[in-house]
């Protein structure tokens, strides 16, 4: 599907994962309660938009031959386009290069095993951004990543310099805001210093709207969620999508379980009252005729605090002083043993859930390697 060069627009990407803990029955349940109702509205409406699930949920489905066929389906029929991921859910800050390409490799090529598909668009976990995936992904053959705006705020923060007397440490620095137009993040933005220049590889980037998830499908509470609000939904999403200017595209990326049983119905009415308005998919609009301009650097990000939220409490910062003792281990054996194990330990389930048991399980794991080594 392609876009008219004026023409604006939206696109709809969805994304699922479940960790390793999980039991046959949850991922029974994903597949039944969101993945299908949403495979199956869209191939009733043929409103495209972009699916990305994590390459170890996709080798968990594969009893679910109806589901994949339909996938398959709809890739050929030009609706779904599969978005590259990591093969599990990690916080990438903390993942050592080798295993953060081999996260991208390793999904990559499960998505072309079992779809027939190989992916070019990114969905990077929790939309966390480290710079070294520039070049990572232009090397593995990546053209597009879909990013929050939150990210694209922080790029755009200028850094002054503050000199001080008064104490030891005479120089600090701090990131000063930037008068930012909304506007802006509806743009598409490439990662090159010379986009005329066909020989260099950019990357194209998307930000999604974030004020628009939280209104529309963020957690539990947006308009997806609330069947007799279709009257609000209705009108938000007209004022939002009636203000698009040409080579402007409203990007609505978020986690696949916000479409259940109780969302669905709102989205359905959602995709019917604006079948006739533009959707694309990522790789639709993955040319340089579209973008609006450079941004030459896109520092680290992530949504959660390296400090606040990832490593804020002791399980955090003690699972990953056992996995550097881990990677110790491997550079010693120096062969391809424990590669599977790691991976699955470095899934972000044991930093993200503070107290809750079944962290047990990646404990339990991580310490069994260390005993046998």
């Amino acid at each position: 599907m392609s876009a008219s060069l004026n023409k604006s627009g939206t696109m709809l990407i969805w994304y699922y994962h479940l960790p390793s803990v999980s039991s046959d029955a949850e991922i029974e349940d994903l597949v039944e309660s969101s993945i299908n109702p949403l495979l199956s509205l869209h191939a009733e409406t043929e409103i495209p938009f972009t699916l990305a699930i994590t390459g170890y949920l996709l080798s968990r489905m594969e009893k679910f031959q109806n589901t994949l066929e339909m996938i398959r389906h709809l890739i050929e029929k030009g609706i779904v386009e599969i978005a590259a991921t990591c093969f599990y859910e990690i916080y990438p800050p903390i993942i050592p290069l080798h295993y953060l390409k081999l996260h991208l490799i390793k999904d990559i090529n499960i998505k072309k095993q079992m779809l027939d598909f190989t992916p070019v668009s990114f969905y990077p976990p929790n939309f966390t951004w480290v710079s070294i995936m520039e070049p990572m992904l232009i090397d593995i053959g990546v053209k597009n990543v879909v990013l929050d705006s939150s990210h694209y705020i922080l790029s755009c923060k200028t850094q002054v310099w503050k000199w001080s007397s008064q104490t030891e440490d005479k120089l600090n620095t701090l990131l000063k805001d930037t008068v930012i137009n909304n506007k802006e993040i509806h743009k598409i933005y490439y990662l090159s210093q010379n986009k005329q220049n066909e020989s260099q590889k950019s990357i194209y980037v998307f930000f999604r709207d974030f004020a628009a998830i939280e209104k529309l499908s963020f957690g539990n509470t947006g308009m997806f969620h609330q069947p007799y609000n279709w009257k609000a939904l209705q009108k938000y999403c007209q004022n939002l999508l009636s203000k698009l200017q040409p080579k402007e595209f409203v990007t609505l990326a978020d986690d696949g379980d916000r479409i259940n049983p109780v969302s669905i119905q709102n989205y359905t009415l959602f995709l019917k009252e604006f079948i006739s308005h533009p959707f694309y998919r990522l790789v639709d609009l993955s040319d340089v005729n579209y973008s609006f301009s450079d941004i030459p650097y896109l520092p680290s990000f992530s949504i959660g605090d390296h400090l606040s939220f990832w490593l804020s409490d002791l399980d955090g910062i003690h699972y990953k002083n056992l996995m550097d003792q881990v990677y110790q281990i491997k550079k010693n054996i120096q062969s391809d043993y424990l590669e599977e194990e790691i991976m699955d330990l470095q899934d972000v389930y044991f930093l993200f859930w503070k107290t809750i048991s079944r962290k047990k399980y990646y404990l339990e794991k991580i310490y069994n390697i260390l005993k046998k080594n």
